[in-house]
């Protein structure tokens, strides 16, 4: 009696393929090469491209910028130590002053994509400032932030900062004549176009004076044009009012719930828009001998200051 031979199953076909001597030898190789290249990429991350981020980095801002420690780095990422911006003296109009802005950050993490160094030597930087500590104080012309975002040397490979976040932050607000005010667990990004002109902001915070604020922008470089949307709950309007320009209408009591827009230009009047529902509302308005006083107004107001 004749036996049939043993069918083999397509799994034990393929391990015979895989684990036959071409094949291994194929993998070798090609697990050689791999190898190859990621310590080739991570020599040149480590010798030539960290000090080009490096002083990119330092030259981003126009004013000094002391970059903590380099802790690590892989294929896509450096990752710095503590890291500072002090303060600095400035000129404004020709006169020198004392510019006091000044922050902190715990860690700096700098992520790119190797590849665009590649096909077209370029490099996009997203650079995130980990617990940040910041302090901006108001200038003698009223402005809040007088730095400046700068695009880097150039040279054989063009660096440029696609988007600065922060994580977990802690903002100071220093009025020229009012009581400070303190933004805390702040969240938040700038993006910059290609030429760095135009940058798209983004951000959440909790104030001390209480309420949260959830904010949307785009701020001009060039012209200095800042336009926002804010989108409150709970936000206790009066400790805020000082961070506004002088205006006619005094708000000494009441929590706002809705939107708030700003527009701003330089030497132009101040557009504020507001839409939501105010509560506890308390309102004078000197000049006209008005006062009002109402446990709940809904308010769709344009106000130019």
């Amino acid at each position: 009696m004749s036996h049939s031979p043993l069918q083999r199953s397509p799994q034990s076909a393929l391990w015979s393929v895989l684990s036959s001597r071409p094949v291994l030898g194929a993998l070798m190789v090609v697990g050689v090469l791999s190898g190859a290249a990621a310590w080739r990429g991570l020599i040149f991350i480590e010798r030539e491209l960290t000090p080009l981020v490096e002083d990119n980095l330092l030259k981003l801002f126009n004013r000094p910028f002391t970059l903590g420690d380099l802790k690590g780095y892989s294929l896509t990422s450096i990752e710095y130590g503590r890291s500072a911006i002090p303060p600095h003296k400035t000129t404004l109009d020709g006169r020198s002053f004392l510019d006091r802005d000044q922050a902190t950050a715990e860690s700096v993490v700098v992520r790119f994509n190797p590849l665009t160094v590649l096909f077209n030597q370029t490099l996009n930087l997203d650079v995130t400032l980990q617990r940040p500590q910041v302090y901006l104080d108001q200038a003698p012309d009223n402005r809040w932030i007088a730095t400046k975002v700068t695009s880097g040397p150039e040279g054989w490979l063009k660096i440029r900062v696609n988007t600065i976040r922060a994580v977990d932050g802690t903002i100071k607000l220093d009025p020229a004549n009012a009581p400070q005010r303190l933004l805390q667990n702040a969240n938040g990004s700038a993006t910059f176009d290609r030429e760095q002109s135009r940058i798209n902001l983004a951000a959440t915070t909790q104030i001390d004076s209480g309420g949260r604020i959830a904010l949307n922008g785009v701020f001009q470089q060039e012209t200095e044009a800042l336009s926002l949307t804010a989108r409150t709950e709970n936000l206790v309007l009066p400790p805020l009012m000082p961070l506004l320009p002088p205006s006619p209408v005094k708000v000494q009591a009441g929590e706002f719930d809705g939107v708030l827009k700003l527009a701003y230009e330089p030497r132009k009047p101040v557009r504020l828009t507001s839409q939501g529902d105010y509560r506890n509302a308390v309102i004078d308005w000197p000049a006209e001998s008005i006062s009002a006083k109402a446990r709940r107004v809904k308010t769709d107001v344009v106000v130019t200051l």
